[in-house]
């Protein structure tokens, strides 16, 4: 066992709370729900213009949105992902 860590190492560590938190609240939070408001907004006016829609496409919201929180945090990971390697090959 090792009683102390290397340098990069220690930098790795560091780098995991960025990464979640880039993932949760640049992915999810910051691309994620604004793209499926945009979208479900869209899809509901166009076919019912300002009027409520039925109970289906309310559901279909709700199956939408997991969906596109997970498409948001895969977003997230792929900008920690090039931001990273860029700034990786900076230094």
């Amino acid at each position: 066992m090792k009683l102390f860590m290397s340098q990069r190492e220690l930098k790795d560590l560091q780098k995991i709370p960025g990464k979640r938190r880039r993932a949760i609240v640049g992915g999810m939070l910051g691309w994620g729900v604004p793209v499926f408001i945009l979208t479900t907004v869209t899809r509901w006016h166009s076919t019912y213009g300002w009027h409520l829609p039925p109970n289906r496409d309310v559901y279909r919201a709700l199956i939408d949105l997991p969906i596109w929180l997970v498409a948001g945090c895969l977003f997230g990971m792929c900008m920690w992902k090039l931001g990273n390697a860029s700034f990786d090959s900076e230094n």
